[in-house]
């Protein structure tokens, strides 16, 4: 199932990268489907797995389908590509820094860990 996650399996085969998609996508939707349904623990823990492989394979996928969006420009869509994932760690850095002022206890008491 990690071949779903290999970028250069998109790079490899460009003819099928919907196709690839498509399938990404049904590994993702399909354990989230059933996720409610099963009580067991260890049910929930596989399903939630099998969530993450279709997870991972949909954002290699989509940075693959958008690299080739740009890759008509001449510079392969290099900056646009950092431009996204610098965006990506600058949320990554902030969002924790906000969260911390709005979960802030303020009447004096101590959050247990």
């Amino acid at each position: 199932m990690t071949f779903l996650k290999d970028p250069t399996l998109l790079h490899h085969y460009p003819r099928c990268t919907d196709t690839i998609t498509f399938a990404t996508i049904c590994v993702m939707g399909v354990p989230l489907a059933f996720l409610t349904l099963f009580r067991s623990l260890s049910a929930f823990y596989a399903l939630s797995f099998l969530y993450g492989l279709g997870s991972g394979g949909v954002w290699s996928a989509g940075g693959i389908l958008c690299f080739n969006l740009w890759r008509d420009r001449g510079d392969d869509g290099d900056p646009f590509m950092h431009a996204v994932h610098f965006g990506f760690s600058l949320g990554a850095v902030v969002g924790p820094l906000i969260a911390v002022k709005a979960l802030k206890v303020t009447d004096g008491s101590k959050c247990s860990s």
